[in-house]
Order: C-alpha cells, then sequence, then structure tokens
C-alpha cells in the first residue's frame, strides 16, 4: 500500500499539466500528477507544423510586439471564452453536474441540451437548463456573452479553411439541409446577429423530451 498526500494534484499530464507541475515543483510543492493515457504530452505528443507561444526572438526581430497577456486574450477568442451557460452556471456555479453543453440540430431543427449528473440531482439539472433557456427567452444576458459566443462561432468557421475534411463535411450538411450558405457567407450571417434575434429564437424553444442513462448497478 502507497500512501500518498501531495500539496497539489495535476489532472492531465498535456502541456499545460506538466507547465503546472514544474512550476509547483519548483517552488517547494509535493505534486502529484494523474493522466489517464499511456504516455504524457497529450495534444502536444502530435506535430501540428505550429508552436503556440510568445514572446519568440523571430517575432521581436520582426517587429511584432507580443506577450503572455495577448497570447491568453487570443486563445480566449478563438476558443470563444467562457460561452456555454450551461456548463458555467450548472457546472461551474451550481455545482449540480459534471458536464453540461447543447447543440443545434439545423436539419431537424431541435435543440438538444445533455448533461452528466448523479441519478438523484437530475430533476435539479432539468430546472436549471430549462431556467437558463428562459433567461435567454427573457433577453437576461449581456452584450458581452453574445459577443464572446460569437466570437467563438466564427473562430470556428475560419478554421475550416484549414481543414479539407470539416470543409467537406459542412458544405455536404448544408447541401442536405438545401442551405446555400459557405463558411464566409455563414460568418457574414453570425455579425449581424442581434439580442433580439438570440431572445425570439429561445422564446421559440418548447420543452419536448427528457432521456435519461443510468449505469447499471
Amino acid at each position: 500500500e502507497i500512501t500518498i498526500d501531495p500539496d497539489v494534484i495535476v489532472v492531465g499530464a498535456g502541456l499545460a499539466g506538466m507547465v503546472a507541475s514544474v512550476r509547483a515543483a519548483e517552488v517547494g510543492a509535493k505534486v502529484l500528477v494523474l493522466e489517464q493515457n499511456f504516455r504524457i504530452g497529450g495534444s502536444a505528443n502530435t506535430a501540428g507544423g505550429s508552436i503556440s507561444g510568445a514572446g519568440f526572438e523571430a517575432q521581436k526581430a520582426a517587429g511584432i510586439e507580443d506577450s503572455p497577456e495577448k497570447f491568453y486574450d487570443d486563445f480566449i477568442t478563438m476558443g470563444g471564452g467562457e460561452q456555454n451557460r450551461l456548463y458555467t452556471v450548472i457546472r461551474g456555479e451550481q455545482s449540480l453536474c459534471y458536464e453540461a453543453g447543447s447543440w443545434y440540430d439545423g436539419h431537424k431543427g431541435i435543440l438538444c441540451a445533455e448533461a452528466g449528473c448523479d441519478f438523484a440531482d437530475l430533476p435539479a439539472v432539468e430546472a436549471a437548463i430549462l431556467q437558463q433557456v428562459g433567461a435567454l427567452a427573457a433577453g437576461d444576458f449581456s452584450q458581452q456573452e453574445l459577443d464572446t459566443a460569437r466570437a467563438g462561432l466564427l473562430s470556428d468557421l475560419r478554421a475550416m479553411h484549414d481543414s479539407p475534411g470539416r470543409l467537406d463535411e459542412f458544405l455536404t450538411g448544408r447541401a442536405a439541409e438545401n442551405l446555400p450558405q459557405d463558411p464566409d457567407a455563414l460568418a457574414a450571417a453570425l455579425r449581424r446577429v442581434t439580442k433580439e434575434d438570440v431572445r425570439q429564437a429561445a422564446a421559440a424553444v418548447t420543452p419536448d423530451t427528457v432521456c435519461t442513462l443510468e449505469e447499471d448497478a
């Protein structure tokens, strides 16, 4: 039997996790790193033809002003920030579930919300999801929230041009739905979306079906 009493537990031995682990150890902490994979590195194990970082000598030589702060802001913009209310509120603030999110099937016109939670918390999670939809329908969200969500979607559309497979999947799906927009046209439409557009869309949502998956005892 092994007893471990760490000061810091890092979940995930990817690039960020390993950097955090090393830094914590440097300042004197006893660190435990947990990784589910058979090797460390995460996505950093695969060379993608680019390096994520800031302040390189090559940048300075080219007269490019960069900093860790700008690098962080770029990542937040690319990822859309904390745009998922189900995740930030129901998981983050209320701690009712392990994960939560939503997706929209434009072909069928179905908005799906999903969450992983203890079965006993299911009624509370259902109520919290409907509460968030109601808040959107009432216009209870900020312009900043809309802009953050928009930035994430626009970033995803721009990234399609770097992936022929994703672009092909997108265009095939649009053709199946008889929607002529390519990524650039859809991006232009996204830029025109207003808070009132979001409010009206949320107000049109009608709760319909709840499906649950419960692990066998």
